[in-house]
């Protein structure tokens, strides 16, 4: 039995195809849907011809892409579009349900991967840093600990809208240190995390896998030129201060998600996080600021990995 799923995202849209030997094929596309959401059947369309699975699975967080009016409009046209493209695939659900109906479809891609979780290591707290947010989820087998929605998950801190590579810096700092003073920053999309990873090395060219602010290049020049914006300056002007301007930068996103953490492990009593996600290096340093017990997860894409065995036990 060959299980295709797609996570269909805002910004990416990630496939996995299962074997019957357990190997497994993963691939992203960076898909910007909200400039290109009449392309989406087409990009359905060519991974079914290359994949050509007997069972799909679809899970999806794109509903909350600003061109629908309600994220009830967003569900309803990703249905549509699968629904156009595969015979009969399965969709699931907020309530942890396999469905082939239309139903609340949207946000619930972190169940799938809380199903894997569960499956393998009983409890603990997942930690996916994505290339836009951070889930901070905690898990019990036959327990619901987690807020279903968005904004449920918001409220319990289980849901940071921080992640590796999308998020603009102005939104992790409004101050800078330079030469000695605090700089209030431009409140201006000069520069984003993909930008900041690339220059301290976490992540190549390769993985910068989103579009720039500025529409220009991803060499390591053109993100500290981007940087130097929020000090409205060219590189020259603080190429001596940039190292420690993107190390704070990066320490206090790492704050961020820290004191998420902190919150969740308050309120589950859990202590062990399994990270995951284009973000897992600052996910472990986010782990050993509070001193937290970690496992970081050698796994690429796990809501589509989740499904997938949803699939299997559930589903096919």
């Amino acid at each position: 039995m060959v299980i295709l799923t797609i996570d269909i995202g805002g910004a990416n849209t990630k496939t996995l195809l299962l074997l019957p030997s357990n190997d497994v094929k993963e691939e992203i596309f960076y898909f910007p849907l909200w400039k290109r959401k009449n392309e989406l059947k087409t990009l359905i369309k060519e991974i079914k011809n290359k994949y050509k699975p007997e069972i799909v699975g679809i899970t999806t967080t794109a509903e909350l892409c600003d061109i629908f009016e309600t994220k009830k409009e967003g569900e309803r046209f990703i249905y549509r579009v699968c629904k156009q493209v595969f015979e009969d695939p399965y969709f699931l659900t907020i309530n942890g349900e396999l469905t082939k109906k239309e139903a609340d479809i949207g946000a619930a891609n972190y169940i799938a991967s809380i199903y894997y979780l569960e499956m393998k290591f009983n409890e603990g707290i997942l930690l996916d840093i994505g290339s836009t947010t951070t889930d901070i989820i905690p898990f019990k087998k036959n327990k619901i600990l987690y807020g279903k929605s968005d904004l449920e998950r918001l409220m319990k801190h289980q849901l940071i809208y921080t992640g590796m590579l999308r998020t603009p810096l102005n939104t992790i700092v409004h101050k800078i240190p330079f030469k000695g003073k605090k700089l209030r920053v431009a409140s201006e999309f000069f520069a984003i995390t993909a930008d900041l990873y690339r220059v301290l090395g976490y992540i190549d060219k390769e993985e910068y896998s989103c579009e720039t602010p500025d529409g220009k290049g991803k060499s390591i020049e053109d993100c500290k030129r981007r940087i130097a914006r929020l000090l409205c300056s060219e590189v020259n002007e603080v190429e001596e201060e940039l190292p420690n301007i993107c190390e704070y930068i990066k320490n206090e996103q790492i704050k961020i998600i820290a004191e998420g953490i902190k919150e969740v492990v308050k309120e589950s009593g859990i202590r062990k996080a399994y990270i995951c996600g284009v973000g897992t290096k600052i996910g472990i340093e986010a782990c050993r600021k509070i001193k937290l017990d970690y496992k970081g997860l050698n796994i690429k894409n796990l809501p589509c990995l989740g499904l997938a065995y949803m699939l299997r036990e559930k589903g096919g």
